[in-house]
C-alpha cells in the first residue's frame, strides 16, 4: 500500500463545528425542485453540507407527537411547506355572479406573475402615435382564454348559456390528457347561439396526468382516497403523477451527477487509504441526503377546485392586480382552475410521514458524527471529506437558482385549461417554446382605460342578452366600481355616464359611435372647473378604450360573435 499523504502532519481540520450548518439554505432550495423533474429525486446521493438544518426544516413534514418533539414548529400543509402554495394572488370579479374576491390562492398569484414578467409578450400601444392621448401610467391588460370539461359545456348548451365560441373540447388520449387551442382566438358572444365542441375522453397506459371527479365526495377514478376536507365538497382533482416532465438545464442534472460520483470517489479513496472515520461519515452522507430526497420527492402533485353546478352562469370575470389586469374568459368550471384552485401535496399513508421523520433522524445523526467523528479523522481524509462538501454544495446552489415560480407555472399550462399542451422532443420531454397560449397581452395609457377595456372584453354579451337593459347595466356599474375610484363629484358622474353609454352603444345603437362616451352631459351637476376637466379626461379615457375593443375586435356576421383579430394593425 503507498504510503498515507500528509500522515506526519500535525494540524488538523476541525470542521465538526461547521460542516452540519454551512450550506444548508442552499441544500433546502435545491431540494424543493425534487417535484418538478422526473427523475431529480433520484440524484441526492452525495454528500452534502447543512445537514442540520435540513432535518430540522423538513422534519416538521412528519406527523406525530414524537416527529413534534423532535422537530418543533408549524406543521404546515405539505404543499405550504413545499412553497406551492400559500401566496395570495389578485383581486377577482366575475361579471354575471358579481362574486368578489379580496384575494385568490396561489394558482392565480403564479398566473399574474407571468403575465406581469416578460413571458407574455405585450401587443404595441394602439395609442403610442396619437399624441392627443393622455398618458398617465400604461396598465396591462392580459386576455386569458380558458375552456372546461365536456359535461360542463354540454350543460352549458342545454341551459343556453355558452357564451363563447368554438372552445376546445378536453379529451384523453393514451392516457394523457390533451387539450386544443381556440381557432379563431379568444371570442366574445353578441347574441345567437353558439356552438361548442364536445369533450371526448378515453383511457390508456402509460398516464401521465389522471383527472379525478369527485361529488359529494366519492371519488369516481383513481386509486388515492380524498382527504377529509376534500370529501365534504363538491371537488375536483386534476392530479400530476410527472408534473415535470420538464427538461432542466443538462448542466444542472451534470452537476448532480457529478457531485454523487465525487462524493463515492471520495467514500472509495478514504478507503483505499483506511481513512475509515472519513469513509464512515461520507457513505453516512451520501445515505442519508439520497434517502431524503427520494422520500420527499415520492410526493403526488395534485390541482384541487370546487365543482360548480352546472346551471352556473359563466364564469367570465377580470383580475385586479393593481399594476395590471387579467381577463378571464371561459366556463365556470374552467376559471374556478384559477380563482378557487389549489395545489395540493399527498405523501399517500401516515406512514410516509414516518418514513420522512426518519431520515430527518437520519440526518440528525450525520451531523452528530461529523461533530465527533470527523476531528478523529488524519488530515488527508478530513480534505476528501471538504472536498465532498464543496462539491456538493456547487450542485446546491445550482438547483437553488432555479426559478421555482416559472417551474410551478409551467406544470400550471400544461396542466390546466390554459392552451394545447406542449409538445414532446425525442426524450419525452415537454418542448415548451412550442406551447401555444391563449393569452393576448395590450397596453393601455391609463387605469381608466384600461379598466372600461378590460370590462368590454370580459362581458359575456351572450348571457347578459338574456337580461333586460337595467340588469345588464347594473353588471357593466358592478365591474366599474369595484376598480375605480369612488366618492368624488367627477367619478360619480362618470359612473353614472359611461355604463349608461356603453350599454347603448352594445345594445341599443344600430351605428355605435364611440364619440357619445366623451360628450360631456347636459345637465351636469358638477360646478368647480376643475372637476369638469377630470371628468371631461375621464370620459375621453372610456371613448379611447371603446375605440381600442373596437379596432382589436371584429364582428362576425356568420357566427355572431366579437372575435379577436389575429393581425389588427396596432399590433406589433
Amino acid at each position: 500500500m503507498p504510503p498515507i499523504p500528509l500522515q506526519n502532519s500535525h494540524f488538523t481540520l476541525d470542521v465538526s463545528g461547521i460542516a452540519g450548518f454551512l450550506g444548508a439554505s442552499q441544500a433546502i432550495s435545491g431540494m424543493e425542485s425534487v417535484h418538478f423533474y422526473k427523475y431529480r429525486r433520484f440524484l441526492g446521493f452525495h454528500n452534502t453540507p447543512g445537514s442540520y438544518n435540513t432535518a430540522q426544516h423538513y422534519g416538521r413534514l412528519a406527523r406525530g407527537a414524537v416527529w413534534d418533539g423532535l422537530f418543533p414548529g408549524n406543521n404546515d400543509e405539505p404543499a405550504i411547506f413545499l412553497r406551492l402554495d400559500g401566496e395570495r394572488g389578485p383581486k377577482y370579479r366575475s361579471i354575471a355572479s358579481g362574486t368578489e374576491i379580496i384575494n385568490i390562492g396561489h394558482v392565480g398569484h403564479i398566473l399574474a406573475q407571468y403575465c406581469r414578467g416578460h413571458y407574455v409578450r405585450p401587443t404595441q400601444g394602439w395609442w403610442s402615435e396619437d399624441k392627443n392621448i393622455r398618458i398617465t401610467k400604461a396598465i396591462d391588460v392580459t386576455i386569458v382564454g380558458l375552456h372546461g370539461d365536456g359535461a360542463t359545456m354540454e350543460a352549458s348548451l342545454a341551459n343556453g348559456r355558452n357564451h363563447v365560441a368554438n372552445r376546445p373540447k378536453l379529451e384523453s388520449e393514451e392516457g394523457t390528457m390533451n387539450r386544443e387551442t381556440q381557432s379563431e382566438g379568444d371570442t366574445v358572444s353578441k347574441g345567437g347561439a353558439a356552438s361548442d365542441r364536445q369533450s371526448e375522453s378515453a383511457n390508456g397506459k402509460g398516464t401521465s396526468i389522471v383527472v379525478s371527479d369527485v361529488t359529494n365526495g366519492t371519488n369516481t377514478k383513481g386509486p388515492d382516497a380524498m382527504d377529509a376536507h376534500a370529501q365534504q365538497q363538491n371537488t375536483s382533482e386534476t392530479r400530476v403523477q410527472h408534473p415535470a416532465n420538464i427538461r432542466s438545464s443538462p448542466w444542472t442534472h451534470a452537476l448532480a451527477l457529478f457531485a454523487s460520483l465525487f462524493s463515492i470517489a471520495g467514500c472509495v479513496v478514504c478507503g483505499v487509504y483506511r481513512e475509515w472515520f472519513a469513509f464512515a461519515l461520507i457513505l453516512l452522507g451520501i445515505l442519508c441526503n439520497g434517502i431524503a430526497c427520494l422520500l420527499i420527492g415520492r410526493a403526488q402533485i395534485s390541482f384541487q377546485h370546487p365543482e360548480p353546478s352546472p346551471h352556473s352562469p359563466p364564469g367570465d370575470g377580470l383580475l385586479d392586480d393593481g399594476d395590471q389586469f387579467i381577463v378571464l374568459k371561459g366556463c365556470e368550471k374552467a376559471v374556478n382552475y384559477v380563482v378557487k384552485g389549489r395545489i395540493i401535496v399527498k405523501y399517500g399513508e401516515s406512514r410516509a410521514f414516518h418514513r420522512i421523520g426518519v431520515s430527518a433522524v437520519l440526518l440528525t445523526i450525520q451531523f452528530i458524527g461529523q461533530l465527533f467523528i470527523i476531528p478523529r479523522s488524519r488530515l488527508f481524509g478530513q480534505i476528501i471529506f471538504l472536498s465532498t462538501l464543496a462539491v456538493s454544495w456547487l450542485s446546491n446552489c445550482s438547483l437553488s437558482s432555479i426559478n421555482k415560480e416559472e417551474l410551478q407555472m409551467m406544470v400550471i399550462l400544461n396542466t390546466l385549461p390554459f392552451s394545447k399542451p406542449a409538445p414532446k422532443r425525442e426524450d419525452n420531454t415537454l418542448d415548451l417554446r412550442k406551447q401555444r397560449l391563449n393569452f393576448t397581452k395590450f397596453t393601455m395609457p391609463t387605469r381608466t382605460s384600461a379598466v372600461v377595456f378590460a370590462t368590454l372584453c370580459a362581458l359575456p354579451l351572450n348571457y347578459l342578452k338574456n337580461l333586460n337593459y337595467q340588469q345588464r347595466i347594473k353588471h357593466i356599474r358592478g365591474v366599474l366600481g369595484s376598480s375605480l375610484p369612488k366618492n368624488t363629484p367627477a367619478w360619480d358622474e362618470w359612473m353614472d355616464l359611461v355604463p349608461e353609454r356603453v350599454g347603448e352603444l352594445l345594445w341599443v345603437s344600430e351605428h355605435p359611435d364611440s364619440e357619445l362616451l366623451s360628450q360631456l352631459p347636459r345637465g351636469s351637476k358638477i360646478t368647480e372647473i376643475g372637476d369638469k376637466k377630470l371628468l371631461e379626461d375621464l370620459l375621453q379615457d372610456a371613448k379611447n378604450a371603446f375605440d381600442c375593443f373596437t379596432s382589436t375586435h371584429e364582428w362576425n356576421e356568420t357566427t355572431g360573435f366579437f372575435v379577436l383579430r389575429r393581425d389588427p394593425q396596432c399590433f406589433a
